[in-house]
């Protein structure tokens, strides 16, 4: 690939749009790193931007998202090319560019709209994979569109069945994010996920349970079913995906003892490994529950005692609360805490300082000195 992309550089100008592309197409989906080979198939798409279809800039902006690979310029030609000749996409084509702007992180304000805009009035040509994509990729940018969402909602509730299990979890966890409400989606994603629950991953599992709870939607008997999947996968999950089930079951209110108590001796396993905010999110989840897991609650505040200077206020007022409600005094942990806290009191809100004072209040500790 190496060869090919040194002899291809040099003889760009002998390709057709289309064979630029495609080309760049060919090194992403075989995961070939070629930064200088991008760079000029970009300034050449940009040079002939005129004599581009849609399908190649479709193609173009997919394959640079795909490799990582940053080309500001060729996005905001790609984007302005979309908008004014929107309606020139295929189905496949605005599903591939929501896509790939979202992934780039590629602001495009107007050519999202003129993307929702296009496709709301034809979801029904859309694929399946199309139609999640572009839930998803609304969904990762934050660009507002009701009326897609609604849209797609009332599209994909016939197809809920036929979806993939990572097309299921990508729709919840898009509808979650954008905080769009689609009750009758989320039923229908419910009941097609419960029957592919063997064929879910662990990232599927944890963003199906992060969705529902997000969403506020009660589904037990979904969550029942992840609850048995992720018991079956857990030395599977990373730290996140691990945070994702105890802080989804905390948020949903609903508890899972066997869960629990796998998921306990799983973090402990790992506590290491976790960043402060999933030490954070993990106390408060299991205090939440009020799951007693003492072995749980000493590995958590034993890991966070040398690492509170990584914690925000809200991370600490999260990790005194948990402690405090877990009814574990652990004097060498609250000692710890009082001094990394007063290090930064003045960054605290009024809620983590009711918080921290209601803390040690409950623990009935004072601290020495």
């Amino acid at each position: 690939f190496a060869a090919l992309a040194k002899e291809a550089r040099g003889r760009l100008s002998e390709f057709h749009t289309q064979g630029l592309s495609m080309t760049a197409w060919s090194f992403a989906t075989a995961s070939q790193p070629a930064p200088e080979l991008f760079d000029a198939i970009a300034a050449q798409i940009i040079s002939r931007g005129d004599d581009c279809t849609a399908q190649t800039l479709a193609i173009a902006a997919w394959a640079f998202a795909s490799a990582g690979h940053p080309a500001a310029e060729l996005f905001d030609a790609i984007a302005k090319q979309v908008c004014e000749h929107t309606s020139a996409y295929q189905t496949q084509g605005l599903a591939n560019l929501a896509w790939a702007f979202a992934t780039a992180g590629v602001e495009a304000p107007a050519m999202f709209d003129a993307i929702a805009k296009e496709s709301s009035t034809r979801t029904a040509d859309f694929k399946s994979q199309g139609l999640t994509n572009i839930a998803w990729a609304y969904a990762k940018c934050g660009h507002q569109a009701p009326q897609l969402y609604e849209a797609i909602a009332a599209e994909l509730i016939g197809r809920a069945e036929h979806l993939s299990s990572q097309e299921l979890a990508n729709t919840a966890w898009g509808y979650a994010t954008a905080g769009r409400s689609a009750p009758a989606l989320f039923e229908a994603i419910a009941s097609a996920a419960v029957k592919k629950i063997h064929d879910l991953k662990t990232q599927e599992v944890a963003n199906l349970l992060w969705a529902y709870s997000t969403a506020g939607h009660p589904a037990p008997v979904l969550f029942d079913a992840l609850a048995e999947s992720a018991q079956r996968q857990l030395p599977a999950f990373n730290t996140q995906g691990l945070t994702n089930i105890a802080w989804a079951f905390a948020a949903s209110g609903v508890a899972s003892a066997p869960l629990s108590s796998a998921l306990a001796v799983e973090v402990r396993r790992k506590i290491e490994d976790f960043n402060a905010q999933g030490l954070a999110n993990t106390a408060w989840a299991f205090a939440t529950l009020g799951e007693k897991e003492p072995r749980l609650f000493d590995s958590v505040m034993e890991e966070a005692a040398s690492r509170l200077h990584e914690f925000s206020p809200q991370g600490l007022a999260s990790l005194i609360w948990s402690c405090a409600t877990s009814g574990r005094v652990m004097p060498f942990f609250l000692d710890s805490f009082a001094a990394a806290a007063q290090e930064k009191f003045e960054l605290f809100g009024a809620k983590e300082l009711s918080i921290t004072a209601w803390s040690y209040a409950t623990s009935r500790y004072v601290v020495p000195g």
